[in-house]
């Protein structure tokens, strides 16, 4: 005679996702129970990078994320353009030139996206808003990359306003 038993209770990792707060709430206690468990691990950055998508303070629980896993690309990536968006408001001269190296970071961590080179493209027009040839390769190469809808609708808006004044420019020093 075989007996089955089956769980109704849902795992931690489609926890993690479904209600990433109680995981959260229960984090302590996971690790103190199983410092080790690679599952439990994933799990709870999994929930605190969901829990980072809505919030309007992300930045702690991508520092959650790193006390876990110190090598997640996925949180130094989005701390270095939260980063860049501080220094980008900011908008003075050293600020962006700041804000650029902080883009130029998240770049180099997850190179198939093009949130980063988009930024680095409204960084560049702030900085100058004639240096064409920045701008222009920065939204060619975010709208390359894989982005939000929004921000590719975005580029490409910046986009063709940087080739319109460019053309403008240009004619007009003929």
């Amino acid at each position: 005679m075989v007996i089955m038993w089956l769980s109704c209770a849902p795992s931690i990792t489609s926890l993690a996702e479904t209600n990433p707060k109680k995981v959260i709430a229960n984090q302590d206690s996971l690790l103190a129970a199983n410092p080790n468990d690679k599952i439990i691990r994933a799990a709870l950055i999994v929930a605190h990078l969901t829990i980072a998508k809505t919030s309007t303070a992300p930045e702690n629980s991508f520092n959650n994320v790193l006390a876990l896993d110190p090598n997640n690309l996925d949180a130094k990536y989005h701390l270095a353009i939260l980063d860049g968006h501080k220094l980008y408001k900011r908008g003075d001269a050293p600020s962006l030139w700041k804000a650029l190296k902080s883009y130029a970071s998240a770049t180099v961590l997850i190179d198939s996206l093009g949130e980063a080179h988009y930024w680095m493209g409204r960084v560049y027009e702030k900085k100058d808003s004639q240096d064409f040839e920045l701008i222009i390769e920065a939204y060619e190469k975010a709208i390359s990359l894989e982005m939000p809808p929004a921000v590719r609708s975005d580029a490409m808006q910046y986009l063709s306003q940087a080739k319109a004044r460019q053309k403008t420019f240009e004619e007009f020093w003929k």
